[in-house]
């Protein structure tokens, strides 16, 4: 693949529209009433942008276990540590992937990837309550740590089950998050 020209985050977008758009287009059996019509649609319509963060990251990356990684720093007892889930897009490669990753309480905005190489990338997506994240991956019987699609408990963020405000953290308000 061909490392991405322009604007890295405008190229998300348009992937994710692009996504949006087919499964919208395709999309007949899904129930009235949903919320968004899919994680796409949720993640254009409300999620919130990060960048990555230059420095060192909490433990050593470990390729395609970014959930896993993530859930593990973030449960920590008294971590700095915040659960951070949505899509992403390293310039390298252009692909925008479902994806999870880290942040400082006190760096809100700054992704750390627990899964890929340096180089620059850029996200889409949402600070998770740990409660909240603790909750869907014992719903999943401890196997999935994802929580955006959540398909063992029916999508709740994506059908609207689950308020999105009542289980993310406002990138603005990370410092009472102290857990």
């Amino acid at each position: 693949m061909r490392p991405v020209k322009g604007d890295l985050m405008e190229h998300l977008r348009s992937q994710l529209e692009m996504w949006r758009k087919c499964r919208a287009a395709n999309d007949d059996d899904r129930p009235s009433g949903w919320a968004f019509g899919g994680l796409e649609d949720l993640l254009l319509k409300r999620g919130h942008t990060f960048t990555r963060a230059t420095g060192r990251p909490p433990i050593e990356p470990l390729p395609r276990a970014c959930f896993g990684m993530s859930y593990h720093v973030a449960n920590r007892r008294k971590t700095p540590w915040l659960y951070c889930e949505g899509y992403a897009i390293p310039r390298s490669t252009g692909l925008a992937m479902h994806h999870g990753w880290v942040v400082h309480r006190d760096r809100p905005t700054l992704a750390h990837d627990l899964a890929w190489e340096p180089g620059e990338a850029v996200y889409l997506g949402f600070i998770f309550d740990m409660n909240y994240v603790r909750e869907v991956y014992r719903a999943s019987g401890r196997r999935q740590y994802s929580v955006l699609t959540a398909y063992w408990i029916d999508c709740p963020l994506i059908t609207g089950a689950t308020a999105l405000d009542s289980v993310t953290i406002p990138q603005t308000s990370t410092e009472q998050y102290d857990k």
